[in-house]
């Protein structure tokens, strides 16, 4: 239990420095790494899913559930209180990871919103007529407002 715990916090820790990176390049509009960066963080994202799988083996070997609750079981048995430190350390980890992850995407939408505001002009739409939809996307009326005409 405790070796998968370890690889877990390992593979979390170079996650939220991988999202930091991310974060970063969505910051400066950095596109041309921005596919790299994301595709380390799938890698990451698909170790992590192995980490998990192993540990709900275990779990179930034990007889327990392969959630929280199957977890915090296991390590009571084991009576180890450095295995719940490091338990705890990793739901906290994980829980930042979300966070950094809800502020990427909340980058990302912006950095496409400026996108599609770009686009508006160059296609000629007025900028000034345009309003967000239900879910956040730009609608908007033609206007005789063209960078293309200039």
């Amino acid at each position: 239990m405790r070796a998968a715990l370890l690889r877990a916090q390992e593979i979390v820790v170079q996650l939220a420095e991988h999202l930091d990176v991310t974060g970063d390049a969505l910051a400066r509009g950095d596109a041309a790494n921005l596919e790299t960066y994301l595709s380390h963080e799938l890698a990451l994202l698909g170790k992590l899913d192995e980490t998990f799988r192993q540990q709900h083996e275990l779990l179930a070997r034990q007889g327990l559930s392969a959630d929280r609750q199957g977890m915090e079981t296991a390590i009571k048995r084991c009576a180890d209180s450095e295995l719940h430190a490091l338990w705890l350390e990793l739901r906290t980890r994980l829980q930042d990871c979300r966070e950094r992850n809800r502020s990427n995407a909340r980058l990302a939408k912006q950095s496409s919103r400026r996108a599609q505001a770009a686009l508006h002009v160059l296609r000629g739409e007025d900028i000034e007529a345009a309003a967000y939809g239900p879910q956040g996307d730009v609608q908007s009326t033609t206007g005789s407002h063209s960078i293309a005409r200039v």
